[in-house]
């Protein structure tokens, strides 16, 4: 009987160990878990203030080009020159754009218009 007492006593304490380290390493994973949430977190917010500041320097930039436009300062002008013939290449593309969509231009508005309208739908005037 002492030999079956002792095998409980040692089945329930390795019972009792395994069920300690189960709730241990469950409560390091749930620990670890929200710390990785956190962390995202706290970089989604990082990002967030990231993005508020290029904002600031962007409005900051278009605000000095805007101002400046005509009065191009030593190494701005570069910078203003690209940003010209970025417009430009952004025209032309949007341009492309309509033309391979077949929209053509009315002449009198400005509005876009399908290849079969006859007529402007903004200003009425006949398309050629």
């Amino acid at each position: 009987m002492a030999f079956f007492d002792d095998l409980k006593k040692n089945v329930s304490k390795v019972s009792q160990d395994a069920v300690q380290k189960t709730k241990s390493f469950s409560q390091d994973a749930i620990q670890k878990t929200k710390n990785m949430a956190d962390v995202a977190k706290y970089r989604s917010l990082i990002n967030d203030e990231e993005k508020k500041i290029t904002n600031g320097y962007q409005r900051i930039g278009e605000l000095y080009y805007a101002t400046h436009e005509g009065e191009l300062a030593a190494g701005i002008d570069v910078i203003i020159g690209e940003i010209d013939a970025a417009k430009a290449k952004i025209e032309e593309y949007n341009e492309l754009i309509k033309q391979a969509k077949g929209e053509i231009i009315c002449t009198e508005c400005g509005a876009q218009l399908k290849p079969e309208q006859k007529f402007c739908t903004q200003c009425g005037k006949a398309v050629q």
